[in-house]
């Protein structure tokens, strides 16, 4: 019996380690279609019926819902910009009643009203230039105070308490003398510096330019894999290759998108730890670095100013009659019923 299940065990150990390999020889094709792999994790995120948007209401899903609008436009997403736009009334009225609201809170729903096509004004006007709370939340408030800047183009008032060059004056200020950034101390950190870079790569100011490439300098650097707190992960991997593709590392950022292979999980989602279980939150930052790579391709950036687009309407020509439905993905989640099987590019056509 026990020689049974040592066979049993070897021939599954065969398996995971076959599978893994070949992902990783897909992911490092030199045909690396990288729009294909988003198309895979739009897939994980759709609702039982197969469409993307009837999901996309789930608050887990608002950085899907970004990455979609960027690369397929926001045709369908009515129901979920209007639950941006309760959203951001009931901030209003929290942070009018006196309430505290985390600013990153209103910088990112003003990025994703941006990315529907609806105006993100007021989220900006709260989150960003009349924010008295950035300190109070920390570094990471600064950081997407001029994302939030970058992506929508709001122009700061005259009464501003912050604008795009005091907070790029402040996140600059912060960089530590070999590159990296981080929330404190004097180590880097993996999040944090790539953060810092894609805010900074996509601000108009040398100073924000060279402080960008600094950070991206640190993150190439980097060898084992990309951690925060000692431990290898996919978010932090995902979070390098923004930033890289931000910098203009193409060959660096697709790279350490080779690495996301590890963590990705036979229903199309990915994995906060190479041998963990299939992570929304993983899943998601994984998507927006394909994105990032996908948008570069085209010459766009997945945090630089958004194109001019009307609500429900297309960011790309012609781009608002593709299907990203459960039926359209390349993988996608069984529990969703979109059992379809991958197809990695460079590669036949293989199972999860």
């Amino acid at each position: 019996m026990k020689k049974i299940e040592t066979a049993v065990s070897t021939v599954c150990i065969a398996v995971i380690i076959a599978v893994q390999a070949a992902f990783s020889t897909a992911f490092a094709a030199d045909s690396r279609d990288w729009a294909a792999l988003a198309e895979e994790c739009f897939g994980y995120f759709s609702g039982s019926d197969g469409e993307f948007w009837s999901s996309a209401a789930d608050s887990n899903s608002d950085w899907a819902a970004y990455c979609c609008a960027r690369l397929h436009g926001s045709e369908g997403s009515d129901a979920y910009s209007a639950q941006l736009e309760n959203r951001i009334s009931e901030l209003a009225e929290t942070v009018s009643s006196g309430g505290f609201v985390k600013p990153t809170e209103l910088q990112r729903t003003g990025i994703f009203l941006a990315a529907m096509g609806h105006d993100p004004s007021q989220a900006v006007e709260l989150g960003v230039f009349q924010s008295e709370t950035l300190g109070r939340q920390g570094f990471n408030a600064y950081i997407w105070a001029l994302i939030a800047l970058n992506v929508t183009g709001e122009s700061a008032p005259d009464n501003s308490l912050n604008t795009a060059q005091s907070l790029t004056e402040y996140i600059v200020a912060s960089q530590h003398d070999d590159g990296s950034f981080s929330l404190f101390g004097d180590g880097g950190d993996v999040d944090i510096t790539s953060a810092a870079v894609y805010a900074l790569a996509s601000a108009d100011s040398d100073e924000a330019q060279e402080a960008a490439q600094r950070g991206a300098d640190w993150l190439c650097e980097i060898e084992g894999g990309y951690t925060s707190m000692g431990v290898r992960n996919c978010e932090s991997t995902a979070q390098a290759v923004i930033a890289l593709a931000a910098a203009g590392r193409t060959e660096k950022a697709e790279e350490a998108a080779c690495q996301l292979a590890e963590y990705r999980r036979p229903d199309g989602g990915y994995a906060h730890l190479p041998d963990g279980d299939t992570n929304r939150m993983a899943t998601a930052q994984t998507l927006e670095a394909f994105t990032a790579l996908a948008l570069s391709q085209r010459g766009e950036g997945l945090f630089s100013a958004l194109p001019a687009v009307s609500p429900g309407i297309s960011s790309q020509d012609g781009s608002a009659d593709i299907d990203v439905s459960a039926d359209s993905q390349t993988a996608g989640n069984p529990e969703n019923g979109n059992t379809a099987e991958p197809v990695i590019p460079g590669t036949a056509q293989s199972s999860a």
